[in-house]
């Protein structure tokens, strides 16, 4: 309750400040008006920015908003930052058209614009398709780091991710997108606990939903990873990693 408290104020205060950002930084393009940008903020900032950019949405008659994704080289940070926008929105009971999240082509360096346009105006930027392709790995690379609790809902366990950060990027929904898009490569999901008892839970978990995702089994390992930087944490919680690595040949 107090970190929603928390969010509330910054929203207010940010909405004061966005309207000094647009004297100084505002670009337009006709009915287009440039109000924010960013690249990858941490959860609080961005979700206080979004409140103030839907705030100079509502106010501004006939406009809608959009904060234009321009995917990184990591997809699963990418995933990460819409899935954040979206349930900002959702959080916040926000019309649809106040903050539509939408991907435009990039240059390969992560970045949000929120554009507020006038009703009928195209956005400066051309939509794509979100994009899941890795650049070509010669060695195994970490993409994820984040963390998983699981807890009990009607006495059967669950697990959930990212639960103090709503861009949390360990996420089993966009992991069978990464290795559709990339055949030549394979996934190796690592936990951390101090406990090897609570470790296993989890990793049952996990199983479950990766055969409820369509993640082939000769492409996923979960390793134990001993107790790591979880070594003071509840055992409730785990450190997880998310690994890539080139299928080995035969």
């Amino acid at each position: 309750m107090k970190r929603k408290i928390e969010r509330i104020a910054l929203g207010m205060l940010f909405i004061t400040a966005v309207y000094a950002f647009r004297a100084a930084h505002g670009q337009q393009h006709g009915h287009a008006v440039l109000v924010d940008s960013m690249g990858a903020v941490n959860c609080e900032l961005l979700l206080s920015r979004l409140d103030s950019f839907a705030a100079e949405v509502h106010t501004t008659p006939r406009s809608v908003g959009f904060a234009v994704l321009y995917p990184g080289d990591n997809p699963f940070v990418n995933a990460a930052y819409e899935r954040g926008i979206k349930n900002n929105s959702a959080f916040r009971n926000f019309p649809a058209h106040l903050v539509q999240p939408i991907w435009a082509k990039g240059d390969g360096t992560f970045k949000i614009e929120m554009w507020k346009v006038t009703s009928g105006t195209e956005l400066p930027s051309i939509r794509v398709a979100p994009t899941y392709d890795i650049p070509k790995l010669s060695r195994r690379t970490r993409f994820v780091e984040g963390d998983a609790e699981v807890i009990t809902i009607d006495g059967k366990f669950h697990f959930i991710t990212g639960s103090d950060n709503c861009v949390a990027e360990f996420n089993l929904t966009v992991l069978p997108k990464v290795l559709s898009a990339n055949p030549g490569l394979s996934a190796e999901i690592v936990i951390f606990n101090r406990s090897r008892r609570s470790a296993g839970r989890l990793t049952r978990l996990i199983r479950n939903e990766r055969a409820e995702n369509n993640i082939p089994t000769d492409r996923l390992k979960i390793i134990y990873g001993g107790s790591g930087v979880a070594k003071e944490w509840s055992p409730e919680i785990s450190a997880v990693e998310i690994w890539l690595l080139p299928n080995k040949r035969k």
